[in-house]
């Protein structure tokens, strides 16, 4: 779909926080500002995103017509994904995966901060 997981992540993210700034989402995001610039570029060129304006200063992030549209084929991908990935475990060993996973990632999270 020409998406990387940092345009699929911060689409959702808008989406499900309309008008968030640049920087709120950089930092929701663990993304430093350097990086948050090109990465947001690249999303308005694609028209994927826009911003308006929130208060003097500040600009606020918003999904377009078409940002929706693509995020949602998008989520229909990874959906379909997730769901081929959980059914080539093992049933019996199906509960266990949340737990494990949220482990790693307490894990990870706690090393980098």
């Amino acid at each position: 779909m020409g998406l990387r997981h940092s345009d699929f992540s911060l689409l959702i993210l808008v989406q499900a926080n309309p008008r968030m700034t640049q920087s709120d989402a950089g930092k929701m995001l663990d993304i430093q500002r350097a990086n948050m610039v090109p990465l947001v570029s690249r999303l308005l060129e694609l028209s994927l995103l826009s911003k308006e304006p929130v208060d003097g200063r500040s600009q606020g992030l918003l999904l377009t017509a078409r940002g929706k549209k693509i995020l949602k084929e998008a989520q229909a991908v990874v959906d379909n994904h997730e769901t081929q990935l959980l059914l080539s475990i093992p049933e019996r060993l199906r509960p266990h995966l949340m737990p494990i996973l949220q482990a790693l990632w307490d894990s990870s999270k706690s090393r980098s901060g």
